[in-house]
């Protein structure tokens, strides 16, 4: 698909690339990019979530496919609805590889504080 949007007239491929709600925008920023929160994104830890069903803020541990890492939900989408999470791999080629090698079913784990009394 990006080799196809590349071979196209710019134009014609920002107007392609606006109408996919899964296609994702970062302003170039010097401290970003930034999450739906304005909060600067780390890459790996990062996460996108459907807040209404993970709020912002929240830690949780996903696995798949034998891989376990932790994650902070600090971004939404257009196209992230329900158990659907997006972790934020970075930016440039090596990052776009990484990501989606993750396109998979996983588990998440939601971790919550320890109440103190």
């Amino acid at each position: 698909i990006r080799q196809y949007l590349d071979n196209l007239p710019k134009d014609k491929a920002r107007n392609l690339r606006n109408r996919d709600q899964s296609f994702i925008f970062y302003a170039i920023e010097d401290t970003g990019p930034f999450g739906s929160e304005k909060i600067s994104l780390t890459p790996n830890i990062s996460c996108a979530t459907d807040h209404n069903v993970i709020p912002v803020g929240i830690n949780f541990i996903y696995n798949f496919k034998k891989n376990t890492s932790w994650c902070v939900a600090q971004d939404s989408g257009g196209a992230i609805t329900g158990a659907h999470v997006d972790i934020y791999k970075g930016e440039g080629e090596q990052a776009g590889i990484e990501a989606r090698k993750i396109n998979d079913a996983g588990s998440l784990f939601v971790v919550l504080p320890k109440k103190y009394t």
